[in-house]
């Protein structure tokens, strides 16, 4: 579980980006949802309705309307998409993975255990490319807080909520909940940062609304195994 996430999924998200556009990286990661479904179908035996498959794919469909702009291209480093596309796979894994444990651990436990691990995994690619910088960097009170803030809410409470929302849901209909990201990144952005609300930002969004409702309507079940009389 660690080994996908945070650990391979980081690092292919954050090299992934210092190759490719923030936009096309969250189209990328965006395709989360759309590949969780399948997984869950083969590995997990969860089976979605129609009607839970078409929204996902609106939803999908209303963050790119969120996340692009008109002028946007694909034109983009193939080393970078690889590395998004790896970083997908590797989610799409860890939500796999926690699915099982969640039928013996808490949500909790394997936070906490994720974390663990996790720091595990990173310490030895700190120590062999950032060592020097661990220690000559000025570190700000501001960059502090923002690093407890991070570990707090986006390393600790977000993992526990959605580990909860699995083992409660089912891997693919919590994941679908992913797409509200970029949904509340652009309404905090428009009355925190003070950017501007477009009428395509506030259609996706109500799309992506849309076909998250529509993805939660009761159909989710267990796949029927033949038994013998």
């Amino acid at each position: 579980m660690s080994l996908f996430n945070p650990f391979l999924y980081f690092v292919g998200e954050s090299l992934g980006l210092t190759m490719v556009s923030s936009t096309l990286a969250a189209v990328i990661i965006s395709t989360i949802p759309l590949l969780v479904p399948a997984g869950a179908y083969f590995f997990l035996n969860e089976r979605l309705s129609p009607l839970n498959i078409i929204g996902i794919v609106i939803s999908f469909m209303g963050v790119v309307i969120v996340i692009l702009k008109p002028n946007f291209t694909l034109d983009a480093n193939p080393l970078g998409v690889g590395l998004l596309v790896f970083a997908v796979f590797c989610a799409v894994g860890y939500t796999l993975v926690v699915k099982k444990l969640v039928a013996r651990y808490n949500a909790y436990s394997l936070t906490f255990y994720q974390n663990v691990l996790g720091i595990l995994c990173f310490l030895p690619l700190v120590l062999i490319f950032e060592y020097k910088l661990v220690f000559t960097a000025e570190h700000s009170v501001g960059a502090i807080l923002s690093l407890i803030y991070l570990a707090v809410f986006g390393s600790s409470l977000a993992f526990i909520l959605y580990n909860f929302g699995v083992k409660k849901l089912g891997a693919s209909k919590a994941n679908i909940f992913t797409n509200i990201i970029p949904v509340l990144t652009a309404i905090f952005a428009y009355f925190i940062l003070k950017e501007k609300m477009t009428w395509q930002i506030v259609t996706g969004i109500a799309i992506v609304l849309a076909g998250l409702f529509l993805s939660q309507f009761p159909g989710t079940h267990k796949r029927n195994r033949f038994v013998s009389p």
